[in-house]
C-alpha cells in the first residue's frame, strides 16, 4: 500500500503559459483531461481517486440542470432554447397523454428538458440578475470564457512537473487599467454567502481564474460573485473577492494540484491509501 499523502510546504507553482478563447468547441473542452476549478475542489475535498471518478461519470442532477439553464438564459440568452425545451403538462398514464409526450420527446431530441415552474422561475430570476452582466463600459466583455493554462512546479518534490488546467468563465470585461471578471451563482440561502464563502470552494474557483487571467492580460483583476437566491422573491447580491480570500484560494488550489501530483506518481491509490488513517476530533 503507497504511503499516504503528506503536502510539501515548499511546493511552488508558476504561471508558464494562460490563453483565453471566445469560440468554444464544447466536446473538445469536454474531452479535455486538463484540470479545472471542479475537480482541485474534489481532490481537496474528498481525494483524487474521487475527483477522477466525478470526471469520467458526470451527473446531471436537477440542481445542476437548473443552474447550468440560468447561467445560459442570463449570459446566452438566444442559445436558451436551443438547448432547453418546457415538458408539456400531460398525463403519461393516459393514451393522449403518453402521444403527446412522444410528439414533444422527438421534436426535442437532444435538449434538457424542464418543468413550467422551472421555466418560470428562471424567467424571474434572469430579469433580476442579467443587469448585473450588462457592462457598457468596458473595451472589451464576452460571455462564457474558455482558459486554458500550463502551471510549473518550481519547488519540492515535483519540481519542473506541468500540469495542464482549463476552465470556462462566466463573464470577463476588460477596461484599460483593469479586468473585471464575474460569476452567477444560485444559492440555497443567500443571507449564509458571506461566512460560508471560504468553505464551500469559491476561494479556489476565484484565485484558480485570477491567476490565468492576470497573465493573459496583464493588468489587474478583480473578482465578483453574483449570488442569487433560489427561492422568491429571487433576491440578488454582489459579491467582491478579496485579497484575503485569493490568498485562501490560492493556496488551497496549489495544495490540491501538489496532491494530484502525487497521486498520479504513486500509481494513482483508492482513497484509503492515499488518506491513510484519519483522525476524528
Amino acid at each position: 500500500m503507497a504511503k499516504h499523502f503528506v503536502a510539501d510546504p515548499k511546493f511552488l507553482l508558476e504561471l508558464e503559459r494562460a490563453e483565453t478563447t471566445t469560440k468554444r468547441d464544447e466536446n473538445a473542452y469536454i474531452f479535455n483531461p486538463a484540470l479545472n476549478q471542479s475537480y482541485i475542489k474534489d481532490v481537496l475535498a474528498v481525494s483524487p481517486s474521487y475527483a477522477e471518478y466525478r470526471r469520467l461519470n458526470p451527473e446531471e442532477t436537477p440542481a445542476l440542470v437548473f443552474g447550468t439553464a440560468l447561467h445560459t438564459l442570463v449570459l446566452e440568452p438566444n442559445e436558451f432554447n436551443k438547448r432547453y425545451a418546457m415538458l408539456p403538462e400531460c398525463d403519461r398514464r393516459t393514451k393522449e397523454g403518453k402521444a403527446l409526450f412522444e410528439e414533444f420527446s422527438m421534436a426535442n431530441a437532444g435538449k434538457r428538458v424542464l418543468k413550467q415552474s422551472d421555466i418560470k422561475a428562471l424567467t424571474s430570476m434572469a430579469k433580476l440578475s442579467r443587469p448585473f452582466f450588462e457592462e457598457k463600459h468596458a473595451k472589451y466583455s464576452h460571455h462564457e470564457v474558455t482558459a486554458s493554462a500550463t502551471f510549473v512546479v518550481v519547488d519540492g518534490e515535483f519540481k519542473g512537473e506541468r500540469v495542464e488546467c482549463k476552465g470556462i468563465l462566466d463573464a470577463v470585461y476588460v477596461f484599460d487599467d483593469r479586468v473585471v471578471v464575474k460569476d452567477l451563482k444560485s444559492v440555497a440561502d443567500i443571507g449564509n454567502v458571506k461566512g460560508a464563502s471560504f468553505g464551500n470552494g469559491w476561494a479556489v474557483q476565484s484565485a484558480f481564474y485570477h491567476d490565468i487571467i492576470s497573465m493573459v492580460h496583464q493588468k489587474p483583476v478583480f473578482f465578483d460573485y453574483i449570488a442569487q437566491s433560489k427561492e422568491e422573491p429571487y433576491d440578488v447580491r454582489e459579491f467582491a473577492v478579496t485579497d484575503e480570500m485569493f490568498a485562501k484560494g490560492r493556496q488551497a488550489y496549489t495544495l490540491g494540484i501538489n496532491r494530484w501530483l502525487w497521486w498520479v506518481r504513486n500509481g494513482k491509490p483508492d482513497t484509503d491509501a492515499f488518506h491513510g488513517k484519519e483522525m476524528l476530533y
